[in-house]
C-alpha cells in the first residue's frame, strides 16, 4: 500500500486518512484505488479524513464523485470527515454538500455510518 494513505477500520468504517497537504491527480488516483482494495473486505462505510489536507484539486473532487457513485451502487456508505474551512467551503460552493455526508470529526462520521 501507498505510504500517503492510512486505511483504519472502526468497526464496520473503513477509514482512508491521505497523508499529503495537496490533492492532486496522483493522489485522485492512490484514493480511487485504496477504496477500490477495502471494498472487498466488506465495509459499510468508507470515510476520508481530510484531516492534514490544505488543497485539493478539481479532479481529486472528480474522483471523490466517482466514488460516492460507486460506493452508493454497493450500498456502502461515504463521507467526508475534518475539512478544513477552504476545503469546506469549496465543497459548498460546488454544491456537493447536498451530496457527500460531511462530519466535523472521524468519530462523528463514525458515530453516523456505523449503523448504515
Amino acid at each position: 500500500m501507498d505510504h500517503t494513505i492510512d486505511i483504519e477500520f472502526k468497526g464496520a468504517v473503513a477509514l482512508v486518512r491521505v497523508k499529503k497537504s495537496d490533492l492532486g491527480p496522483d493522489e485522485a488516483e492512490k484514493v480511487k484505488e485504496a477504496v477500490r482494495a477495502i471494498e472487498s473486505k466488506g465495509p459499510k462505510a468508507v470515510v476520508i479524513n481530510f484531516s492534514l489536507v490544505e488543497y485539493m484539486s478539481s479532479v481529486f473532487l472528480s474522483a471523490l464523485m466517482e466514488l460516492y457513485k460507486e460506493l452508493e451502487n454497493k450500498h456502502i456508505g461515504f463521507g467526508l470527515a475534518e475539512l478544513n474551512r477552504k476545503n469546506l467551503e469549496i465543497i459548498k460552493a460546488t454544491r456537493l454538500d447536498s451530496v457527500f455526508s460531511l462530519y466535523a470529526s472521524v468519530h462523528d462520521a463514525c458515530l453516523a455510518l456505523q449503523g448504515q
